[in-house]
C-alpha cells in the first residue's frame, strides 16, 4: 500500500492529510478527537455539508492512520481542481471572505467557532467556495473575542482592501505571503481627501504587488499606470 502525506497539511497538530491508494483521508490525532467527536455530535458539520459550506467526510477505519498519535481516520471527499488564493480574481476571494463569516455564524450557533481562517482553508467545486479544512474548529468561550479574526484579516480584510481602493494586482502579493498581509504594513490614510485614498504600504509609500519585498525607495512596478501612481504619490 502506497501512503502519501500531504506536504501543504503539517502546520496543525489537531491532524492532518494524507492519501493511500488514491483515497484521501484525514488523520485525526488524540489531541483533537474529542472536540472533532463534539462538532460532529452537535450537528454542526452536517449542517455545513447540507448548506453546500464544507467538503463532506466519512468515518474510515482507524488501521488506515499513518502514526501512533491517531484517535481516528476520516475519508476526505477529493475535488477536482485545487487553486490558491493568489490566483483568485477580486470577486472569488470576496465570496471565500464571506463563506469563512458565514461559518464562523453557523459555528458560533453550535457552540463552536473557527480557530483559524486561512484563506487556504477555502477552494472551489463547481464554481462555489467550500471549506476543505474538518479540523478548524474549536469550542467557543461565552464572552471570548473570535481568536482567528486577525488571520481573517490578514488573509481577505487587508488584500480585498487594497485590491478594491488601488490595484487588484495587490492579490498577487499573496504569494509571498502565505499567513496574509502584515496588518501593520497596510493602512489607509484617511487625510487624504484625493477621490483614491492614499495607500502607504509599511515605512515606505512604494510597494510592488507581486514581489516579495517592498521597496524602500521611489519607483513602481513595470505597467503602472498614471492613476495608481497619482493615488501612491499624493
Amino acid at each position: 500500500m502506497s501512503v502519501r502525506r500531504e506536504p501543504g497539511s503539517f502546520r496543525d497538530p489537531s491532524g492532518f492529510i494524507f492519501e493511500r491508494d488514491g483515497q484521501l483521508y484525514r488523520q485525526i490525532n488524540e489531541c483533537y478527537v474529542e472536540t472533532w467527536r463534539g462538532v460532529v455530535k452537535s450537528g454542526l458539520y452536517e449542517s455545513l455539508v447540507t448548506g453546500g459550506f464544507a467538503v463532506a467526510v466519512k468515518s474510515a477505519a482507524l488501521s488506515l492512520k499513518v502514526n501512533a498519535d491517531a484517535a481516528e481516520v476520516i475519508e476526505a471527499e477529493r475535488l477536482p481542481f485545487i487553486s490558491y488564493p493568489y490566483e483568485w480574481s477580486f470577486s472569488r476571494l470576496r465570496d471565500a471572505a464571506l463563506l469563512t463569516i458565514n461559518i464562523q455564524r453557523k459555528a458560533m450557533e453550535f457552540g463552536f467557532s473557527l480557530k483559524d481562517a486561512t484563506a487556504y482553508n477555502i477552494q472551489f467545486k463547481s464554481g462555489q467556495p467550500v471549506h476543505i479544512d474538518s479540523l478548524s474548529f474549536d469550542r467557543r468561550i461565552e464572552g471570548e473575542p473570535w481568536i482567528a479574526y486577525a488571520q481573517f484579516c490578514r488573509h481577505f480584510l487587508a488584500p480585498l482592501s487594497l485590491q478594491s481602493h488601488v490595484s487588484e494586482l495587490f492579490g498577487l502579493m499573496l504569494q509571498s505571503n502565505l499567513d496574509g498581509y502584515p496588518l501593520p504594513y497596510t493602512r489607509l490614510d484617511s487625510s487624504s481627501a484625493n477621490e483614491t485614498q492614499r495607500w502607504t504600504t509599511g515605512p515606505y509609500p512604494y510597494a510592488c504587488p507581486g514581489q516579495p519585498w517592498y521597496k524602500q525607495k521611489g519607483g513602481f512596478c513595470d505597467g503602472q499606470d498614471q492613476h495608481q501612481r497619482n493615488a501612491w504619490n499624493a
